[in-house]
């Protein structure tokens, strides 16, 4: 499941930067995440919300907007909304984050711009947010056990619980499907695979892994190990994920 994310700032320039700092981020990292809304408009974040019915997400919001809404008061509206929204703060001034504090919203953060560690405080947000996207196989219907894909004239119906992992094609455009005794390449994405098959969790940004069939993890070396003895590699900001499941 990708994550959308939510930047809000009434100044043009600011509202460019944390939107590249944390695409630059996500791509770095392999998050499974995307900024879905980048606004300098409370409303146009609200409508999306209601349009599209978001459940869960990620909110950077200016604490200090010029609109009709400020900061906390666009926070309390989304969290009304969507009660399972993270809100992270964005402020130049101190006291804007300790009212942003004690307001009712209970954000996850808050950034002072510019300070020194703002990088690494919005990825320590990003990465505990991703952490905490965990999709249960207790949530999936009992009849989600195959995956059938085409390649050319071709129809493959795949078994899930045989799937190893997935990841990429040196061929563009393609992904590879690592099973327990198989390997098949199909033109398609890894975002479409994660779509249809919600169980697996992206560990890389090139590499879904079925946690069902992971033995062993080297956090030290960043190798997941599976049943059928082969293996990949997993970003280093996955580790706290992984923790989650094993």
């Amino acid at each position: 499941m990708t994550l959308s994310i939510f930047l809000c700032d009434d100044k043009p320039n600011f509202l460019s930067y944390y939107q590249k700092l944390i695409d630059d981020l996500i791509h770095v990292n392999g998050y499974q995440m995307k900024v879905a809304v980048s606004s300098e408009k409370a409303d146009t974040i609200i409508d999306y919300l209601k349009k599209n019915q978001i459940k869960e997400g990620l909110c950077f919001l200016d604490v200090d907007l010029n609109t009709t809404y400020d900061g906390i008061d666009l926070a309390q509206t989304i969290s009304k909304l969507s009660p399972d929204i993270k809100i992270a703060f964005l402020t130049s001034y101190s006291d804007y984050a300790l009212e942003a504090i004690q307001s009712n919203v209970e954000p996850i953060d808050y950034i002072i711009k510019g300070n020194s560690k703002e990088r690494e405080q919005i990825n320590k947000i990003l990465d505990k947010v991703s952490s905490q996207v965990i999709i249960s196989d207790d949530a999936l219907p009992s009849n989600f056990n195959y995956i059938t894909l085409s390649n050319g004239t071709l129809e493959y119906k795949i078994s899930i619980s045989k799937i190893m992992y997935v990841e990429t094609a040196t061929k563009p455009h393609m992904i590879s499907i690592i099973g327990e005794d198989f390997k098949y390449d199909f033109y398609t994405s890894l975002d479409d695979i994660q779509k249809r098959i919600p169980q697996l969790i992206q560990v890389h940004q090139s590499i879904l892994i079925n946690p069902a069939n992971v033995t062993q993890i080297d956090y030290k070396n960043r190798k997941i190990f599976f049943s059928n003895k082969s293996s990949c590699f997993f970003a280093v900001r996955k580790a706290s994920l992984l923790k989650k499941y094993f």
